[in-house]
């Protein structure tokens, strides 16, 4: 269920936005965003709260208020993360940009190919593929902050976790070729509408069930730990 309602929520956010660009009074657009953004987090504590129940339970069913409480530990961490990802694949970004403009012959980056950016997000994503996969496990399973979960970078090694980041690369390829294919060939009417349904639902879940399957290895390695969050920061240790 979590999952269906993520990949709703990845169709609807871009048209939302859409909309909102195009009226010039909002009101009722930015209600639209604001629900769809509270939605999305609260989806992505469950989800982050069923992670840690998997990793020191086994895969059960549980209370979905129980999993909120859980996972709300955990998100202001991975918030924390992933705008450290977005500080350090900045420069991958510029850089790779700055190189298909200097093949293409083409500076404006809004005259790029549609699937120059697909093709950007890919190659970030399998670059900074270990930290991505790796720490936000950690995080879940030993409950570490931030920088504690970088030192874990030093303990697995790629060879580790090869299945693992194997079948994240043939996701992410996936997508990236299903995507271009959207945004070049297939850009309105029925067809568009159900590929992108399709390809939300294989981003949604495909990246779901990696992430559960980097906590359980994790977890089978570790000792899984999930600590009372403190009264101030949720998402800090009291240790």
């Amino acid at each position: 269920m979590i999952v269906v309602l993520q990949a709703g929520l990845h169709v609807v956010l871009p048209d939302i936005m859409n909309r909102l660009e195009a009226t010039s009074a909002p009101s009722r657009e930015i209600l639209l965003l604001a629900a769809a953004v509270a939605m999305f987090v609260v989806l992505e504590m469950v989800a982050l709260g069923f992670f840690a129940t998997a990793a020191r339970e086994g895969i059960q069913p549980s209370d979905p208020i129980q999993l909120l409480s859980i996972g709300r530990y955990f998100f202001w961490r991975l918030i924390r993360f992933e705008l450290l990802m977005a500080i350090v694949s900045f420069p991958v970004v510029i850089l790779f940009f700055s190189s298909m403009s200097v093949l293409s012959g083409i500076s404006d980056p809004e005259k790029m190919p549609l699937w120059v950016p697909g093709l950007t997000t890919t190659v970030v994503m399998v670059i900074l593929a270990k930290p991505l996969l790796l720490i936000p496990a950690v995080m879940v399973v030993c409950d570490r902050m931030v920088i504690e979960s970088l030192l874990y970078l030093r303990k697995y090694r790629v060879l580790d976790m090869w299945k693992i980041l194997l079948v994240f690369l043939i996701l992410l390829g996936a997508l990236f070729m299903a995507d271009s294919l959207l945004a070049v060939y297939v850009k309105k009417g029925i067809v568009h509408w159900i590929g992108t349904i399709g390809l939300a639902l294989l981003a949604t879940m495909g990246t779901f069930m990696i992430w559960l399957w980097m906590v359980l290895f994790v977890a089978a390695r570790e000792r899984p730990v999930i600590s009372e969050p403190s009264s101030g920061d949720p998402g800090h240790n009291n240790e």
